[in-house]
């Protein structure tokens, strides 16, 4: 899979469209927010029919049954290629993060991350902060 010729401003349009979002499961946390970023910047549908859920345990479910796999974070590591650093990772790939209920996932912006707060809806957090990084487009870039 490779980025759209377009992906910057792609990427830009889906990023301003999430700013006055509240965080809601199903429709605007960090699964739905960080594979519609990548759909932005491949123009492929990673989200499928998980979606529209209630809560966290529902939204895994649904991933589970959309995807063939165990969890948001799984399907991103078989996915997405993993980068060897935080400091290859390139504006909308995606990261893994350390959230209030486990792992949650936000989108790559030069030395920040775009991710989703229950309480605060979108925010940015040091890159710093990332578990892991995985290239979106451009399978073999390291």
């Amino acid at each position: 899979m490779d980025r759209r010729p377009d992906w910057r401003a792609r990427l830009v349009d889906y990023i301003g469209e999430w700013q006055p979002k509240p965080f809601a499961y199903g429709t605007a946390d960090c699964w739905i927010f960080a594979m519609g970023a990548a759909e932005a910047v491949t123009g492929v549908d990673y989200i499928g029919t998980a979606r529209g859920y209630a809560d966290r345990e529902a939204g895994l479910a649904a991933i589970r049954e959309a995807t063939g796999r165990k969890s948001h974070v799984d399907f991103v590591y078989r996915t997405f290629g993993k980068l060897p650093s935080i400091w290859h990772a390139m504006p909308g790939d995606i990261a893994t993060l350390d959230a209030h209920d486990g792992i949650g996932l936000g989108v790559v912006q030069g030395e920040m991350i775009f991710a989703l707060s229950e309480h605060d809806g979108l925010m940015l957090v040091p890159l710093e902060q990332a578990r892991s990084v995985y290239a979106v487009g451009e399978k073999n870039r390291t």
